[in-house]
């Protein structure tokens, strides 16, 4: 241990480098801090980030141009399903983004969030910010693969379902089952709205140099960013940093699977599972920023395109 910090102490020029020895010196382990995003305050530093901005106008141009070329069932109250809202802002703006070009008289989300915490903040904050009437349903404690027969269940009883929003939600998903979840949310939606970072970790071998060299090269670029935050406390920054990235680098660097939350594809490897799930890509944006994004419009492709897949 004493030897690792000496050695990334003279890493300097790489932000995680630095962070990773300054928490080792604190810790004196190198293990997973504590539940990534268990709180509410590291994830409003992280969405203070350039890098989180450019994803935020990514989906929201995404969900603007699906909302003209796709009409809701009913301007009474259509569902829609938001997958890993974080502290509802994002959840938020997406609804006003819908409503300069439907008349909607009432918003029924459906909510999925493993986390307690961010949940009731999510919930608060579209009550309080939402100009119509809102009903929310939450599921709560639970992800997208942990969901029981009976979460999903409650899922298909508010069908028809407008749309899917899975923003930075679905890399969580180990890549066996990323299939099989994609085919479950084809079940309850017709159209699926995605962002995601485009990089094949996955197809990089554990310990080897191409898999230290991309954490390094990803992680360090995402806390340059916190650090260069002028609106966020030294203290609300660090607990970003540690419970958010260095986490996640942890588990990916130790190979830690059941602990592991990212299980990142590029976006040829992500076309090719919506396509097997039963989804046609409609549209593919790359999002310009320090660390490479995308969003992808998915809609359910015909019955007869979906034999030849």
């Amino acid at each position: 241990m004493h030897n690792a910090i000496k050695v990334l102490i003279l890493c300097q020029k790489s932000a995680f480098g630095k962070a990773l020895a300054e928490y080792l010196s604190e810790t004196q382990r190198f293990s997973k801090p504590v539940k990534t995003f268990a709180n509410a305050k590291p994830y409003n530093a992280w969405m203070q980030t350039e890098i989180y901005q450019s994803i935020r106008a990514g989906v929201l141009d995404t969900v603007k141009n699906f909302s003209k070329q796709n009409t809701p069932d009913s301007v009474d109250k259509p569902t829609i399903i938001d997958i890993g809202p974080g502290n509802g802002i994002l959840t938020v703006d997406i609804v006003k983004q819908l409503l300069p070009v439907y008349p909607l008289r009432g918003i029924h989300i459906m909510l999925i969030e493993p986390s307690e915490e961010m949940m009731a903040v999510a919930i608060q904050h579209c009550q309080a910010s939402l100009p119509i009437p809102v009903q929310i349903t939450p599921l709560c404690n639970c992800t997208l693969q942990g969901l029981t027969i009976k979460e999903q269940k409650v899922l298909q009883q508010h069908q028809p379902i407008w749309f899917i929003n899975a923003s930075l939600s679905l890399h969580h998903i180990p890549t066996e089952l990323k299939i099989l979840n994609l085919e479950m949310l084809n079940c309850l939606s017709t159209s699926l709205l995605m962002s995601e970072i485009d990089d094949n970790l996955e197809e990089l071998e554990d310990g080897s140099p191409e898999l230290i060299h991309t954490v390094n090269e990803i992680y360090s670029n995402a806390i340059q960013e916190v650090l260069n935050i002028t609106s966020a406390s030294v203290l609300d920054k660090k607990s970003c940093i540690d419970s958010f990235f260095l986490a996640d680098a942890i588990t990916i660097l130790k190979n830690i699977q059941e602990l592991r939350v990212e299980h990142w594809m590029s976006i040829s490897q992500w076309q090719k599972v919506a396509k097997l799930a039963g989804f046609q890509v409609v549209k593919t944006t790359p999002l310009v920023s320090s660390i490479p994004f995308f969003t992808m419009a998915l809609k359910s492709q015909p019955a007869s395109d979906g034999l030849n897949v």
